[in-house]
């Protein structure tokens, strides 16, 4: 019985200027993790190695180590970064959810309640947003406002007003240097 033979691929074909911005991509400690492997595979197919050794060196599995390369032959560079992923973009951006953070800080309509999530909702009713998506930003946020009692929301010093707590007739000064 013979053994099978694999077919191998030929080594990729890079420009200078490629190989300077892979290996660029590979050095920098900014880069993300996912694409310096990107690079990496890249440059190890280049020198020639074949993609079942790329694969245990780049952590990946063969068939992720043959795709990469595929892309890298099409789209050269370009291939290499992240595509457009299926799915719904998000409904509420950034701002919209920091808003939200805002108002869930702030004292609620009743003080001595909590915020509920339809008031919440009736409180950003500009926006548009409903109780159960208010629900499901703070359930991602992390945040449950109908957990706590007091530290979510600063209380105001002596009654002045707003703003945050500050020790009334104290100051705080350094202590004197023994070496001054």
């Amino acid at each position: 019985m013979r053994g099978r033979r694999v077919p191998t691929v030929p080594p990729l074909a890079l420009t200078d200027a490629e190989r300077a911005e892979l290996e660029r991509r590979v050095r920098a400690r900014t880069t993300p993790q996912r694409t310096a492997k990107r690079a990496r595979i890249v440059l190890l197919a280049a020198d020639g190695i074949p993609n079942r050794q790329i694969a245990p060196m780049v952590g990946m599995n063969e068939h992720t180590v043959a795709q990469w390369r595929r892309r890298f032959e099409t789209e050269r560079l370009a291939g290499l970064q992240d595509r457009k992923r299926p799915g719904r973009p998000l409904a509420y951006d950034h701002d919209q959810r920091l808003r939200l953070v805002a108002t869930v800080t702030q004292e609620p309509p009743d003080p001595a309640s909590h915020w509920s999530h339809s008031q919440l909702a009736r409180a950003l009713a500009d926006v548009g947003t409903s109780a159960s998506q208010v629900g499901r930003i703070l359930a991602d946020l992390g945040i449950k406002p109908h957990r706590v009692r007091s530290w979510i929301t600063r209380p105001t010093v002596l009654g002045s007003g707003s703003g945050p707590p500050t020790s009334v007739g104290c100051t705080w000064s350094r202590p004197p240097m023994p070496w001054c």
